[in-house]
């Protein structure tokens, strides 16, 4: 950044990343010329929900065109009523909450811990009122919550668990993946993803209700099957279902089979990364690796992330590290969305023209964890596939910077000060 030489000049290593069976498995797809999924009760798509359904042993998997339409079918298949109440992370993705706006729903925001970006049960009861009526947890950068805790107290309440599992797939605990824990699990085929397939999502349920609710919303062709619809008050709907179109592209479907056939082996190459970055970094007290809760027993990680809290005066902001690895060669970044709270759709969500509102506080003040999360994650790229070379280029890099923090920030303090705001 500053004229010397970079750590790496190669190109990072490519994600996603597709062989020629994939190409095969396409082109033999459009041979067939199914490029609608007109298909109800067989097929590739029934047999890849067929497949999903046994991994997460769950009775129901609808695939849907994006991990927001499995939200957004997910909030409308529990029966959520305009003017009912829901609990969301104060940062994650978005559109996480902002489907509930489309619904007419009222958001409420819960704090998380600074570490793992993930609520825990002390900041969900604290968001909760007498109104609320579900909670939406997003496993954030793939880190589960402590959901021991939570599921239970939720139960007991008979309050609806919503898993925004998108940036998870594959993630472990309790004995059970994410997304299967939950009344409702969301997940997300989007190229970044550990299942990529450009787009596409499922939702996974066990409750018949949720599904056929979720069917005729956005599936008409499944709605003249009563194998997919055949609760007396939606049968009036078999003919026309409730007009949206939310199904998945056969192509992306196809991209997506075959892709989760080799999710297990890219998440053992995965860990074997991980693990060698942190013995690579070893206890640098600017940053650390991010914490893994005790109760994951396997993540799918959503970046090789840290935490920059730096304890010399006059020490760059993440900001600043973020471009100095880059400079590196290396393609770091911060969290991507700020808390919610501080978005515009969220701060005054009547001048959006959607039928939803945020109630409850919206300051940095009361969310410190939040704040503190957005201030302080450094996010490295995910390797999927082991590759040593990588991690030590990352680990070089980081090095590198850690040995020149009082050059790096004497230069963020010469700059016009762009570099100081935001994360």
């Amino acid at each position: 950044m500053l004229g010397g030489e970079p750590i790496s000049t190669e190109r990072p290593p490519r994600w996603p990343c597709f062989d020629e069976s994939d190409l095969s498995a396409v082109a033999e797809h459009m041979r067939r010329e199914e490029l609608s999924a007109y298909e109800v009760v067989s097929g590739p798509l029934f047999e890849m929900e067929r497949e999903l359904r046994e991994r997460f042993q769950c009775e129901h998997a609808l695939l849907v065109n994006s991990c927001t339409a499995a939200l957004y079918s997910a909030l409308f298949g529990l029966g959520l009523r305009p003017g009912e109440e829901i609990v969301v992370p104060a940062i994650t993705y978005p559109g996480t909450a902002a489907v509930a706006l489309h619904l007419g729903l009222v958001v409420r925001f819960a704090d998380v811990d600074p570490e793992t970006g993930n609520p825990g049960l002390p900041e969900l009861r604290n968001a909760m009122t007498e109104r609320t009526r579900a909670v939406v947890l997003a496993h954030a950068w793939g880190l589960p919550p402590a959901l021991h805790d939570v599921v239970p107290y939720l139960d007991r309440r008979g309050i609806p668990l919503i898993e925004d599992a998108a940036r998870a797939f594959g993630t472990r605990c309790g004995g059970r993946e994410v997304g299967s824990i939950g009344a409702v699990g969301c997940l997300s085929f989007h190229e970044l993803k550990a299942v990529p397939a450009g787009e596409g999502g499922v939702l996974l349920t066990s409750d018949r209700r949720v599904y056929e609710r979720a069917v005729a919303l956005g599936h008409y062709f499944r709605c003249k099957d009563p194998h997919h619809l055949s609760l007396p008050d939606l049968l009036p709907y078999r003919h026309s279902s409730l007009g949206l179109n939310l199904k998945i592209h056969t192509i992306a479907a196809c991209v997506a089979r075959r892709q989760l056939a080799r999710l297990d082996a890219r998440l053992e190459a995965m860990a074997e990364n991980h693990a060698l970055l942190g013995s690579l970094i070893g206890n640098e007290v600017d940053y650390r690796m991010q914490r893994t809760p005790p109760w994951a027993e396997r993540v799918s990680r959503y970046g090789f992330n840290l935490h920059w809290r730096p304890t010399s005066r006059g020490a760059p902001s993440v900001a600043t590290v973020v471009r100095a690895l880059r400079a590196e060669g290396i393609h770091a970044s911060t969290v991507g969305s700020p808390p919610l709270f501080r978005l515009p759709l969220f701060r005054e969500p009547e001048r959006s023209g959607l039928p939803g509102r945020v109630d409850g506080p919206r300051e940095d003040a009361d969310f410190p964890g939040a704040t503190e999360h957005a201030t302080t994650l450094l996010r490295l790229p995910t390797l999927f596939s082991r590759n040593p070379e990588w991690i030590a280029r990352y680990a070089a890099a980081l090095g590198k910077i850690y040995q020149n923090l009082n050059v790096l920030g004497e230069w963020e303090r010469g700059q016009s000060g762009d570099t100081h705001h935001g994360t």
